[in-house]
């Protein structure tokens, strides 16, 4: 007796195919709907490459997951296409999930930011359902017409849309009003600074949260710029009073960022004279902790958003304009000191 004869074979394959699988797909639709962040695409293969074209995360994440409901509909209420369907998609997760890993990452963030796997667990998951849609035969479905099913399937799609950017839409309009910029703990209630009439002297408008996630941009672009025109720093609440003065270092750092504990150990310890501005990103686990002798004045980011941001971000301001911006492991560039050997 054949495989393709056999009805228990049938019956795994039909159940894998046409049930296991859509909600294997379903599962990582919900959590990221659920996270709405765009660190639950593959960093490697999507995430990075959208970036780079200056594609709007948000809306890239919401139509994959769309399209992920489209694919559960046709599984699901197309039986002729449900082993073609299941297929490609699994193939194309096992062809992401290689890259990623070839690429060195140690997540696949299929279940948001917080739900840390490994791409070659995920992989070993994929490539075992894939297998299984293959080799295995499922039950022909007698009687059901391939335009009959194109209605149901359809819905599906249509309601995965509108549940994923409806959900988008309500993260976007969550925040109230921003409150007035503050400015060394100071309300200023015009927004503005009292140095000068420079426009690099004055407090950013502050705006609200666009979402529950922030992407810094290309950071090259900011050179040049006054410090108040940058939208990151218009998310950030406290500010010196003498900001627009002098030189000034701003950093972004987390304690799970290797180059951050290098940066804090090797080059916050009295190896720079500049006044340090550092900000932390609230993470979940700390792999360090800060030096006692550091010399940067410390002040904490929102936990309530996610700062999805290469670590550490240095800037260099010279009276409020920016005269360097630099990001990870060339964070040395913007510090005035000797690159160190990573």
């Amino acid at each position: 007796m054949t495989l393709y004869k056999n009805s228990t074979a049938k019956k795994i394959g039909s159940l894998l195919t046409r049930v296991l699988v859509p909600l294997w797909i379903l599962t990582g639709a919900i959590f990221k709907l659920v996270a709405q962040t765009p660190s639950t695409l593959p960093k490697f293969t999507i995430f990075d490459p959208a970036r780079s074209l200056d594609i709007d995360l948000g809306i890239l994440l919401n139509v994959l997951i769309g399209l992920e409901f489209l694919a559960i509909g046709v599984i699901v209420f197309m039986p002729r296409l449900s082993r073609l369907m299941a297929g490609f998609m699994l193939g194309s997760f096992v062809l992401i999930l290689t890259n990623e890993l070839f690429k060195g990452a140690d997540s696949c963030g299929c279940l948001g930011g917080k739900i840390k796997i490994h791409p070659g667990v995920m992989m070993g998951i994929d490539g075992a359902l894939l297998v299984g849609v293959i080799v295995l035969p499922i039950f022909k479905v007698h009687g059901v017409r391939l335009m009959t099913g194109i209605v149901p399937a359809v819905a599906v799609t249509v309601l995965g849309f509108s549940v994923s950017f409806g959900a988008m839409s309500m993260s976007q309009n969550r925040g109230e009003a921003p409150p007035p910029p503050i400015v060394n703990n100071k309300l200023e209630s015009d927004g503005q600074s009292d140095l000068a009439q420079d426009p690099c002297a004055a407090a950013p408008v502050q705006i609200a949260f666009p979402n529950f996630w922030y992407v810094s941009g290309d950071i090259n672009d900011w050179v040049g710029q006054c410090w108040n025109q940058i939208d990151l720093f218009k998310l950030i609440r406290q500010w010196p009073e003498d900001i627009a003065e002098g030189e000034k270092l701003v950093v972004l750092y987390r304690l799970d960022c290797d180059h951050c504990e290098e940066m804090f150990n090797n080059d916050f310890t009295g190896k720079i004279t500049t006044p340090i501005l550092a900000y932390h990103i609230p993470v979940d686990s700390s792999n360090w902790s800060l030096p006692a002798n550091h010399t940067a004045k410390l002040y904490d980011l929102s936990n309530e958003t996610e700062w999805i941001i290469t670590t550490p971000l240095v800037v260099k301001l010279v009276d409020g304009r920016i005269e360097c911006a630099a990001e990870g492991e060339g964070f040395e560039a913007c510090l005035g000191v000797e690159p160190a050997d990573h």
